[in-house]
């Protein structure tokens, strides 16, 4: 630990590396005031750093969970309390962490004990209200999924339960996604196949939602929107992919007759639906293959 003399005309700077092995003793101590409290506390002498409240805390954590500011947090900087890791010239600014029992006296100084008390609260209801409304998604999905079951002959399998509620257009859409992925396989310069990316502009939110088997929720309610309002369907295995393309599995595959070489689809496909625009994406994949297209 070293601290620079306040009597220096320059700034002072504070940087304290802690043992995170738990050894203590030289270069790599914690801070003496939590050596302290921990010989105090717990009875385990100075250096151990297993005592409660000891745990380095984030910057970003430490501000989404203790409800602290970067003033804040400035202030137990200038107080020596924070842990800084790398940094130095060429390898960017030092990464900071703060040791928890600070971090919870800061938020008590900041709200007060009861504010901060009533914050805590208040996040964990928060939480648990996202928690049900997920459940509650998850279930209505499951459901809607199970009455279209409802719907399929016994012994049926998802491919035939995905065609029971295909109209002409699904079916076309289907034939048309399966043309245009083909069309997309290519080769890299060093021979690879290359990555293969489709889209599809003007596909309606009922179109897509029968596209994945989800034909009963043409809007889209029983699925999770990602970032940026962007619906996500990972589609795996061979006979999910037929199920997708309404096509066998001998269809899945491109014959390159200059090359004189087969590509088949990779058996993970992706699918992007833009809500907004009405675009489906597609990102795929080919592997080479001795089989003939």
């Amino acid at each position: 630990m070293a601290n620079n003399n306040n009597n220096n005309n320059n700034s002072a700077v504070f940087v304290e590396v802690v043992d995170l092995t738990g050894e203590g003793g030289g270069i790599g101590t914690p801070h003496p005031s939590y050596a302290g409290a921990g010989a105090a506390s717990d009875g385990a002498g100075a250096g151990a750093g297993a005592g409660a409240g000891t745990a380095l805390i984030s910057t970003d954590a430490a501000k989404r969970d203790f409800f602290l500011t970067t003033n804040d947090l400035a202030q137990l900087q200038d107080k020596g309390k924070c842990v800084q890791f790398g940094g130095g010239i060429g390898c960017g600014a030092p990464t900071k962490k703060y040791y928890q029992r600070d971090l919870e006296k800061a938020a008590e100084r900041a709200h007060g004990k009861e504010g901060y008390k009533r914050k805590r609260e208040q996040r964990e209801k928060r939480l648990a209200n996202q928690k049900r409304k997920r459940d509650d998604e998850s279930a209505r999905a499951n459901a809607a999924l199970a009455e279209q079951n409802l719907n399929v002959p016994a012994g049926a399998g998802a491919s035939n339960a995905n065609a029971a509620h295909a109209g002409p257009d699904v079916k076309a859409l289907r034939a048309g996604l399966l043309k245009q992925v083909k069309k997309g396989m290519g080769f890299r310069d060093s021979g690879a196949p290359a990555p293969i990316k489709v889209e599809l502009p003007g596909i309606s939110t009922a179109s897509f939602a029968a596209l994945i088997g989800r034909p009963q929720d043409p809007t889209l309610k029983t699925l999770a929107r990602g970032h940026g309002g962007v619906y996500k369907h990972d589609v795996r295995g061979n006979a999910a992919l037929c199920a997708l393309f309404g096509c066998v599995e001998t269809k899945l595959g491109k014959h390159f007759a200059v090359e004189g070489v087969s590509q088949r689809l990779c058996d993970s496909v992706v699918l992007k639906y833009k809500h907004k625009d009405e675009t489906l994406v597609v990102h795929a994949g080919g592997e080479i293959t001795l089989e003939m297209f």
